[in-house]
């Protein structure tokens, strides 16, 4: 779209003029990164440069710049509208990652948008080593960058399809870090070519023979129309898509200003959020990039950030919102296929509406194959009141009564109702955390519905306190029983009402360590009532997936587990190698907790614990997050050199900013 422009670029101020702009540009960055391989190749054309904004924090969001050329250059980072585009941007605390990409003389459509798919995922991969925020990843670009930035955008989801003739793969096999999502949370226009079937709409130069998009796709229109629409990005527009802003010049004379327009409509027309500004003496980059242009685009950039997870909720009121639907089907164990990789719990998942019945999908077969029933217990079941500070919960069911004690420690410091923390067996973090803040605290006494320990004396399987009021579910797993006689503590807290217990029901939480860890993940889990699941060195069995631990010597794995924990089923069903026909994973567990925060703590002192499989599952977990727009709500943190269950001092401030954020509603 751009051809031999470079004279006019010498009169645009340094930065201002697409992928023919002047290099020398100066920008205030705390940290940037140069010539960084998103491929894992030694090819220059697929590196990028990496900027941060000055002002430190410890995570930005992201918007992937791409540089206009025509598709004809593969080395243009250097040049993308750095003064202009990327300045704003940055001053706006944006990183910005700016991508070197194929030429149309390297390789033809679709290895362009593989490209830039790449650099999606290697943001998400290295979201640690960049300080990426990955909860809002944009795409923005100008002329052909504005092409790659919006087709990245429409074809956000989707990975393979057919446009007329034309079978075309979207995503590729560029990098390293193929099960990362390519998907974006919005994208930037400035003069793209949108419709390559009709470049010819208005007023701008004809190119004739041989133009940018026929070189690109090694073609003529006239000859194979189906390749020049796999090239639109408005053959992909649907209601999902993310928003896009346009800007288009209406004196462009390279890519004509009808693009933009129709492009504006057709995203109208499909219910997607859209903004345009034609600037009516802008030319081709020339005139575009007035000041009140880029404040319009770092608006409508902060609008969707504010927009992305604010009507997801934070907590919800009931234990299971996903109660009244269907459950899935349950194959004999024998009858499970073989599923190598980890599941994906996105899988029928398009937004998310679609996430409460999955989620429940996911939670009935960790108890159907894994832990056992999760029994429900109606409000008529149960019996709460207050002896001093003491909460007590009977239950009834069947003619049997299980009762629940726990003392609830209120803090010296701040006013009810109290965000509350509830340790399972026990708080392990430090008792200074929440000392000097104004958060109560209790701990869930399990033994009080099911008494296995691994020290000490105990009852078997059918003998529990949980046992007496369901015979039918003897083979259950303590981690099922312990979930619930967590929720019916939380019941109580609902019944009496927070004048009466001094608790603010919309800020509870619950931690534990080891297998109480694992305990609290299962809680955490399996009640929506839960705003925040600390889950502190949890091991094999909780967050770590059972496919990765399975062949790692000395470490807790599926076969290596105590089953008064689990069904004893698990064991003869996916034992061994088996282990690849349980219909989940760990990370779905830790999924469930979506869309309310959830903190792993890992130490890998301590092999047994195998946190190596803790972080492939917490990574895994972390997309439905993002998918979400609220990646800022899970995150782990794995950290030696200190004894099992004592919170080293570099693990307080993660800790700390959890608990602030989902216990206190303190922004950072």
């Amino acid at each position: 779209m751009m051809l031999c422009m470079a004279t006019l670029a010498m009169a645009q101020p340094a930065g201002g003029f697409g992928g023919f702009q002047m290099p020398e540009v100066k920008l205030e960055t705390s940290q940037q990164w140069k010539d960084v391989n998103y491929a894992g190749d030694d090819q220059a054309y697929h590196t990028c440069d990496i900027y941060l904004p000055k002002q430190e924090k410890d995570a930005y969001p992201v918007v992937i710049h791409i540089y206009g050329s025509a598709w004809f250059s593969n080395s243009s980072k250097g040049m993308a509208d750095l003064g202009t585009i990327v300045k704003a941007l940055l001053e706006a605390g944006y990183a910005v990652v700016c991508p070197n990409h194929r030429s149309s003389m390297d390789a033809k459509w679709p290895a362009q948008i593989h490209d830039i798919k790449a650099v999606i995922r290697f943001v998400r991969g290295e979201a640690k080593t960049y300080k990426f925020d990955t909860s809002f990843i944009a795409t923005s670009g100008f002329s052909s960058g504005g092409h790659l930035s919006s087709t990245a955008a429409t074809t956000s989801g989707t990975k393979q399809t057919k446009v007329g003739t034309v079978d075309i793969d979207l995503e590729g096999n560029v990098g390293n870090y193929l099960n990362e999502s390519s998907c974006v949370n919005a994208a930037c226009d400035w003069s793209g070519p949108i419709d390559l079937t009709n470049m010819d709409c208005g007023e701008a130069m004809k190119m004739g023979e041989n133009s940018p998009e026929d070189v690109l796709l090694n073609s003529k229109l006239a000859k194979e129309p189906d390749k020049y629409l796999s090239l639109s990005a408005t053959t992909y527009v649907d209601k999902n898509d993310p928003p896009v802003i346009i800007f288009h010049g209406e004196k462009d004379n390279v890519v004509p200003s009808c693009q933009g327009k129709e492009f504006f409509e057709t995203l109208k027309a499909a219910g997607v959020k859209t903004e345009a500004t034609f600037v009516p003496e802008g030319g081709h980059g020339m005139g575009m990039y007035a000041e009140e242009n880029l404040q319009k685009m770092v608006g409508f950039l902060n609008a969707v950030r504010a927009q992305e997870g604010s009507d997801v909720p934070f907590v919800y009121s009931q234990e299971d919102t996903g109660a009244g639907l269907a459950l899935p089907e349950m194959p004999a164990a024998s009858e499970l296929p073989v599923i190598k990789d980890l599941p994906d719990p996105l899988k029928g998942v398009n937004d998310f509406s679609d996430w409460q019945r999955k989620r429940h999908e996911i939670g009935a077969l960790i108890q159907h194959y894994g832990i056992g029933e999760k029994p429900a217990v109606s409000q008529e079941q149960v019996k709460a009141r207050m002896d001093g500070d003491t909460l007590i919960v009977d239950v009834t069911v069947g003619g049997e009564t299980l009762t629940l004690r726990s003392e609830i420690r209120y803090p010296k410091t701040g006013k009810a109702p109290y965000a509350l923390m509830i340790g399972s067996s026990g708080i392990a973090l430090p008792k200074q955390i929440f000392e000097d803040r104004p958060i109560a605290t209790m701990v869930f006494r399990e033994k009080q519905v099911n008494d296995y320990g691994q020290w000490g004396p105990h009852h078997e399987r059918g003998e529990h306190n949980f046992d007496r009021l369901y015979p039918q579910l003897k083979d259950n797993g303590a981690y099922s029983e312990w979930a619930w006689g967590f929720s019916r503590l939380i019941d109580g807290l609902q019944q009496l009402g927070s004048e009466v217990t001094k608790i603010d029901l919309k800020h509870i939480g619950v931690t534990g360590c080891s297998y109480a860890g694992k305990m609290a993940l299962y809680c955490g889990a399996f009640d929506e009532r839960v705003a925040l699941t600390i889950a502190q060195e949890p091991g094999g069995g909780g967050a770590a997936a059972w496919r990765i631990s399975h062949p790692q010597d000395s470490v807790e794995n599926l076969d290596k587990t105590d089953y008064h924990w689990f069904l004893e089923s698990q064991l003869t069903n996916f034992g061994g190698d088996k282990v690849y026909q349980l219909p989940y994973d760990q990370h779905e567990l830790c999924a469930m907790v979506c869309p309310r925060a959830l903190l792993l703590l890992g130490n890998p002192d301590y092999k047994w614990l195998a946190d190596e499989a803790m972080l492939v599952s917490a990574q895994a977990a972390k997309k439905v997050w993002e998918r979400f727009g609220i990646a800022d709500r899970m995150d782990w943190s794995i950290v030696a050199n200190h004894p099992h269950c004592q919170l080293p001092e570099s693990q307080w401030p993660i800790v700390e900013s959890y608990i602030d954020r989902f216990l206190l509603s303190k922004e950072e």
